[in-house]
């Protein structure tokens, strides 16, 4: 392919991409495990929040005495 050959195959292929809208990205739906992973996380940060309280609220009573 001659240098000329090749610098209008180059042209006339970047002009068709220019007019192309670009796609999005493709979003892959959670699988079940990662949806189970996620709730034990988020339940465990629940966990951890919750006792957390009640040790501040122990604390608070012991305290107070």
């Amino acid at each position: 392919m001659s240098a000329s050959a090749r610098a209008a195959a180059m042209k006339t292929l970047s002009e068709s991409v220019k007019g192309k809208e670009a796609k999005a990205p493709v979003v892959v739906a959670p699988t079940a495990r990662e949806k189970e992973e996620a709730a034990e996380v988020d339940l465990s940060e629940r966990i951890a929040a919750r006792l957390a309280e009640m040790r501040a609220t122990q604390a608070a009573r012991a305290a107070a005495r």
